[in-house]
């Protein structure tokens, strides 16, 4: 019950034992914390009774005497008798007790004179006394404008209701409320209050103040403050001798206004020529210390959203624009916006790689997007330098900008500042060469790429942030294939090798043992020239699987029906074997690295082998032609300049293979090493091969079958269902045969169980992962010649790319459209596995949509949404060098490689982008989407020192990755204002100061490690420029 009046209670003498027999009353009383008021004849005293102590308070009253007692009852109490008294007077004729109560309602927040930082403030007050026989209560609050007013009264008379609402309630005690229609203007006054009543009577409120507003509460630090010591030499442009200029036309004024003093700079970029200009720094920059700079800009005019700067950090001369070994990029801004009044900006934070003592800065246009013709002409204004070591970390920036919904939202903090007149963001693509890995982080070792799993704890976080999940790529995927009939051919494909666990390739009747005979002609040293590829030595090309060989069988009459040993003349200079390993296989290879097909700078030969016959007649095909060119008598052998003729491998071999060729080569140099055992089979079958191969110093295998490929089973297993029923049309075997035929594929169906007799006679038997495992068991670990491998990534989509188009439903892992990395790379993991966190992460947000689509496709085997993910060849870097290495939780299968199998290059290429088809590779992505988008990103992959030990691999390849950042920003030209007030009488007299600031927000960012140049080079040219020189 509320108590609204002070009440008398008048008591009968004759019930002098009134307390004891209503201790209950009196407790009941004290509950709803009324006041008893105790008095006598004369005079009265106040006291609040609280709790247990009531008791003793009265009984120790009564025992002085002094005074009688009053209490409040309620009506229903029959021995009192209850009258209102409006004043309370000091002399009082009757014993009284006076109960009086608290507002029923107290007003918290906003406070009385209170000023809010938010447009739609929460409300929170409390309630007293909660009447106990109302289950609801009617609240309504209202919300007065207090313009044109100077008093409460002229406040509440005005009754400029801005908001008013009444809701029932249930809660009593302390209530919170928003409400979702309430956005009150900003910077004003108002009152509020809450009433109880149905019937509201505004002057009856006790009513507070506040005043709502957007900007600072807070005193705003001083806007050119640095953060610590400004280590920049003279911060404003008051003196024109502290800074020089490095390049073009930079002019500084020193009489007129600049930001807050006099002087400013003037950068300019004009036909694609930027101003530069440098300092000596007034302190200095040290190793592993965080940096932020600041300054202030504004455009004289406006140009375009395309200014943009760059600063960067140095040491003596300043002999590029970009990263270097004395020079390190401190940050670039994105597009700036036209600003006609000065305005702060500032980079993102910056970890200093080493020690720097002078500064450069200066202007430039467009962004990675932006095409050379639209790099408009830019002018503008610079003032009040700030390069000062805070105690932030670069990550600070990171994760700025959240997507909710589908739509980037900025920072709560930051949208205060954003209403109706704010422009759009300024968007810019980021793509950067940010240095050399070396310099960037001196204390890794990076003989390997083990150093980033270290470096990930420092500077991870940073690597990679923001993005998003491509969800209608996935569906796109998603509708591209049945994942129950992938499933199902996963299934028919392990069945379907299980039968050849058992298979036995040693068959070799008809080879004869391989005669060796030393050229006595070409005794002596060997001669090293490092100024040609591999130190000059001689080159040996082994092909991959030759479809035309296979489809030859097809023809009417058949082709390359030629057979080893019995028909040589086919394998040599002028036959059919030879001459496809030429025109459309090696030849723009061989021109790219060697110079010429002619004249080339070093000494090379092509060898030949049938697809149509088994592994072991392959490698004594290959052995042979090695063996005679040797010996003078193989009149393919193309002399470079300068070469001494008749010598083929005086100065040493190196075999170049692809696909196929790998698997042949290497199972070759373990062939030719067990025959060192007279007694060996092998030394029956392939003579004294280590003889042969003694020259050869090892082999580069590019997309090489180490581990042969999941598409030749399939392919097998087609064959033979194909001859026992009819495949159907909308089958994967269907399918893949019509994109690969077209009209032909129904006469091939038709033809299936000849071909399927054909096909198992050939090295496709041998192609199948459980076969080249066998091979690779038996053979790759005996010979101590090291293996290099260049892997490829990206497998071409098109109808018309053939066989690569069926790769990306059908290797599991990452492949190039034929063969898993895993194969390609060497490893002895089939699919390699890391536990994934942060899977928002591994989608690579700085390649085109469809790169992104097929890379998503890839990993379907193991499931688009799964925890674990395949890796290409290392679990740090995606295919395209994307740093993923914050993504890893842990790895399941690491890196592990065949024996002296190294790998060294991954790319984004097809299976034949480093062979056959080398003109297309870095130009676009071939057959897989519309438009001129890169190919051409190359990464080294390197995860065994003893790739450099060996002399495999020479050590000038260390220092060749850099570092590149791709990232999308927006920029926002905010406003930033402080609001100050003083309260004069009733109403504040409110003040607002302001200054404009540029804010950068990363919407997401992906860091890459790439090999230097790899914008105009091709895996394969890493190999001839670092590889086997010694």
């Amino acid at each position: 019950m509320v108590f609204t009046k002070h009440l008398i209670i008048y008591l009968n003498k004759s019930h002098p034992n009134f307390i004891h027999r209503n201790t209950q009353v009196i407790k009941l009383l004290l509950s709803k914390r009324v006041q008893l008021i105790i008095f006598n004849k004369t005079k009265y005293n106040s006291n609040l009774i609280k709790g247990e102590s009531i008791s003793t308070k009265i009984i120790n009253i009564m025992k002085t005497r002094l005074f009688f007692l009053v209490l409040f009852l309620f009506q229903t109490v029959v021995f009192a008798q209850i009258r209102p008294i409006k004043r309370l007077h000091k002399k009082v004729i009757n014993k009284e007790i006076l109960i009086s109560k608290k507002l029923p309602l107290t007003l918290n927040s906003p406070a009385d004179k209170s000023v809010i930082q938010n447009l739609s403030p929460t409300f929170k007050w409390t309630t007293n006394n909660p009447r106990p026989t109302r289950k609801k209560i009617h609240y309504t609050i209202t919300i007065l404008d207090t313009d044109g007013s100077s008093s409460l009264a002229q406040a509440i008379s005005n009754n400029r209701v801005v908001f008013q609402k009444t809701f029932l309630k249930k809660d009593f005690g302390q209530l919170l409320k928003n409400f979702s229609g309430l956005q009150l203007e900003n910077n004003k006054t108002y009152i509020w209050n809450v009433s109880i009543d149905k019937s509201i009577k505004l002057s009856g409120l006790n009513w507070h103040r506040f005043i709502s507003t957007t900007h600072d509460i807070d005193d705003i630090e001083d806007i050119h403050a640095c953060e610590s010591k400004n280590i920049i030499n003279a911060s404003s442009f008051m003196s024109p001798k502290v800074w020089q200029t490095h390049q073009g036309n930079p002019r500084i004024e020193t009489s007129s206004a600049g930001h807050d003093d006099n002087g400013y700079s003037i950068l300019s970029f004009i036909e694609g020529r930027s101003d530069v200009i440098k300092q000596q720094l007034g302190g200095s920059v040290n190793r592993n210390r965080n940096y932020r700079f600041k300054f202030s800009y504004k455009m004289p005019k406006k140009i375009g959203n395309t200014t943009r700067l760059k600063v960067i950090a140095y040491n003596g001369t300043l002999t590029t624009l970009g990263a270097s070994v004395s020079s390190k990029i401190i940050g670039i801004t994105g597009n700036l916006p036209y600003a006609k009044e000065w305005t702060k900006a500032a980079l993102p934070i910056w970890v200093a790689p080493g020690n720097f003592s002078k500064i450069a800065v200066l202007v430039f246009s467009g962004d990675a997007s932006t095409s050379d013709k639209r790099k408009a002409n830019s002018i503008i204004f610079l003032d009040r330098f700030c390069l000062s070591e805070t105690s932030k970390s670069p990550c600070d920036d990171s994760n700025s900008v959240v997507l909710t919904d589908g739509e980037y939202i900025l920072p709560k903090d930051l949208q205060n500042y954003l209403d109706q007149n704010t422009k759009p963001p300024v968007v810019t693509n980021f793509d950067y060469n940010n240095g050399s890995v070396r310099d960037l982080y001196p204390n890794a070792n990076l003989e390997t790429s083990n150093w980033l799993m270290d470096t990930e704890s420092e500077n991870g976080p940073c690597f990679s942030f923001g993005g998003e999940f491509p969800t209608g790529e996935v569906n796109a995927i998603l509708g591209e294939y049945n994942q129950d009939e992938l499933d199902d051919t996963n299934t028919g494909v392990n069945d379907f090798e299980s039968n050849y666990q058992d298979d036995d390739a040693s068959n070799s009747s008809d080879l004869r043992p391989i005669v060796y005979v030393t050229n006595d002609k070409c005794v002596g040293n060997a001669v090293i020239d490092a100024s040609k590829p591999f130190g000059g030595k001689d080159v040996v090309y082994i092909h991959g699987l030759q479809m035309k060989a296979l489809m030859g069988n097809l023809e009417s009459p058949p082709t390359f029906q030629g057979k080893w040993p019995q028909d040589p003349v086919a394998f040599y200079k002028g036959g059919e074997f030879y001459e496809e390993a030429s025109d459309d296989y090696w030849d723009k290879h061989i021109k790219r690295g060697l110079g010429s097909l002619t004249s080339p700078t070093n000494t090379y030969l092509k060898v030949t082998y049938s697809a149509n016959q088994r592994l072991n007649y392959g490698v004594h095909a290959v052995l042979t032609q090695i063996n005679d060119a040797i010996k003078g008598s193989n009149v393919g052998v193309v002399w470079g300049r300068g070469s001494a003729k008749g010598c083929f491998g005086k100065n040493g071999i190196v075999l170049i293979t692809h696909s196929t060729g790998g698997l042949v080569a290497s199972t070759m140099l373990g062939i030719a090493e067990a025959t060192r055992n007279p007694n060996s089979p092998e030394r029956q079958v392939y003579g004294e091969a280590y003889k042969i191969v003694a020259k050869i110093k090892g082999q580069i295998g590019i997309n090489a079958a180490y581990a042969g490929s999941p598409l030749a089973t399939i392919a097998l297993q087609a064959s033979v269902v194909g001859a026992n029923s009819h495949i159907t049309d909308n089958s994967i075997a269907g399918r893949m045969l019509r994109r690969r035929f077209s009209e032909r594929a129904n006469t091939i169906i038709d033809d299936l169980p000849r071909i399927s007799s054909v096909l198992h006679k050939g090295i496709l038997v041998d192609l199948m992962p459980v076969i080249s495992r066998k091979w690779a068991r038996k053979y790759y670990g005996l010979t101590n010649k090291p293996t290099l491998t260049v892997s490829g990534g990206f497998p071409a989509l098109a109808q018309g790319s053939g066989m690569t188009w069926a790769g990306k439903f059908l290797i599991p892992s990452f492949d190039d459209g034929v063969l898993s990395m895993s194969s390609q790379s060497g490893s002895m993991h089939e699919e390699p596995i890391f536990k994934a966190k942060q899977s928002l992460l591994l989608i690579d947000m700085g390649v085109p949509l469809g790169f992104k689509r097929i890379g998503l496709g890839m990993e379907r085997r193991d499931g688009l949404f799964s925890d674990n993910k395949h890796f290409p060849v290392l679990p740090q870097y995606s295919q395209t060098g994307m740093v993923q290495s914050q993504s890893i939780q842990y790895v399941s299968t690491g890196p592990r490689n065949w024996p002296n199998h190294y790998a060294v290059i991954q790319n984004t290429g097809d299976h034949f982008d480093n062979v056959n088809k080398v003109e297309r590779n870095g130009i676009n992505y071939e057959q897989s989407i519309s438009g001129n988008i890169n190919n051409n990103e190359e990464s080294a992959v390197i995860f065994d020192r003893a790739v450099y030990s060996t002399g495999a691999l020479s050590t000038s390849f260390q220092p060749l990755t850099n570092e590149h950042v791709r990232k999308l920003t927006w920029g926002l030209h905010l406003p930033r204002c402080k609001i100050t007030w003083k309260w004069r009488g009733w109403r504040p007299i409110i003040k607002i100061k302001c200054y404009w600031f540029y804010k950068e927000f990363t919407i997401w960012k992906r860091t890459y490690h790439l090999l230097d140049n790899y914008e105009n080079k091709l895996a394969m040219d890493y190999m001839y420029d670092h590889a086997f020189k010694n």
